[in-house]
This record gives structure tokens, C-alpha cells and sequence, in this order.
């Protein structure tokens, strides 16, 4: 059966999403790197806000880890989460080989998007994944560690 552990997600049926989790993935976006759908939540804070929060999860979690924040309201930044490939509503690639650089581009390539829409803006980064954090050597302004004992 151990050889078989990559068939059970094919043979196992989704589980049912929470009513919070049905919420957060219909209120969310998706976006297309290299043929894969990358799942997304943004907010688009006070016009004329150059700042631009990214939140990145932490392993192996989802962009959910974020929820409160989204409930706060804070209508003031201007705020990205996604979920990095393989993780939450991301597709999930079998086989695939995943890696932080991989990430780390993906996360480029939203800013992209992002970055054409919001000319002239800072990013901000927090993230709960310290390897992460050695690929962005430009276009952040600031980052911010979180959730580490």
C-alpha cells in the first residue's frame, strides 16, 4: 500500500469544504503561470495607497491562514494571499517536481499582474516561510517574519 500513497488523492473523493473555506474560495481569483491555476485573494486598499502587502502561508498550510485579516476589514492596504503551488485551492501537479524557486516565481509573476495595475508601488512581504525569503532580492520594500517562535 505504501507504493500506492500517490493514487489516494485520484481514488479519494474531495473532502466537503467548511462553509469559511466555500467562502473564502468563491470570494478568491485565480491566475494562470505556466498552465497551472494559481489561487489568489486581494484587496484593493485606499486609492493612492502605494503599498502593497503580500502574504505568503507558511508549509503546509493555505492563503486561509490570512482569514482574520480579510475579516478586519482593513480597507487602508492594499493586500495579496495566495496559495503557493500544490497547496490549497492551487492546482495540484502529480507528478511534479516543487520547489521554492518555483514558488518564489510564481509570487513574482502575481506581482506582475498586480505591479501593471498599481503603478508606482511598494510590496511589502510576510511570510511564515524563511526559505522563501532568500529569492526576492528586489522589488520589496520591506519584510516582515510572522508566527515564528
Amino acid at each position: 500500500l505504501h507504493s500506492l500513497h500517490w493514487l489516494l488523492p485520484v481514488l479519494l473523493p474531495p473532502p466537503q469544504l467548511s462553509p469559511a473555506l466555500h467562502s473564502w474560495k468563491s470570494s478568491g481569483k485565480f491566475f494562470t503561470y505556466k498552465g497551472l491555476r494559481i489561487f489568489y485573494q486581494d484587496i484593493v486598499g485606499v486609492v493612492g495607497s502605494p503599498e502593497i502587502v503580500v502574504l505568503l502561508h507558511g508549509f503546509p498550510t493555505s492563503s486561509y491562514d490570512w482569514y482574520k485579516i480579510w475579516e478586519a476589514d482593513l480597507e487602508v492596504l492594499s493586500m495579496i494571499a495566495l496559495d503557493f503551488l500544490g497547496f490549497g485551492f492551487s492546482d495540484k501537479q502529480r507528478p511534479h517536481h516543487y520547489s521554492i524557486f518555483e514558488q518564489a516565481s510564481i509570487v513574482e509573476a502575481l506581482w506582475g499582474i498586480w505591479g501593471s495595475r498599481t503603478a508606482g508601488s511598494t510590496f511589502s512581504l510576510m511570510t511564515m516561510e524563511i526559505p522563501l525569503l532568500r529569492n526576492f532580492s528586489t522589488g520589496t520594500s520591506r519584510i516582515c517574519l510572522v508566527g515564528l517562535p
